[in-house]
């Protein structure tokens, strides 16, 4: 646990989302945070805030799709394994 494996500039972290333990992939250059469909539905379902939205994901010059849900979570990063 806390353990960072690189891919390109993308590391893959531990993190707990709403006191659930997860594997994520941090982006160096993003700027928002993407969870999956079941990830934001479970949080949704336990009564996380959330809202409608457009918002364009794109990457570098690609277009990537549209998010259309944004949703409030509590997430802690595990550094180094605390």
């Amino acid at each position: 646990m806390g353990t960072v494996r690189a891919f390109g500039s993308v590391a893959l972290r531990k993190i707990v989302v709403n006191g659930r333990l997860v594997s994520s992939f941090w982006d160096s250059c993003a700027s928002h945070t993407f969870v999956s469909t079941r990830l934001a539905a479970e949080a949704i379902a336990l009564g996380a805030p959330w809202r409608k939205c457009e918002l364009p994901i794109r990457q570098g010059v690609l277009n990537a799709g549209v998010s259309r849900v944004k949703v409030l979570l509590n997430i802690v990063i595990v550094h180094q394994g605390r």
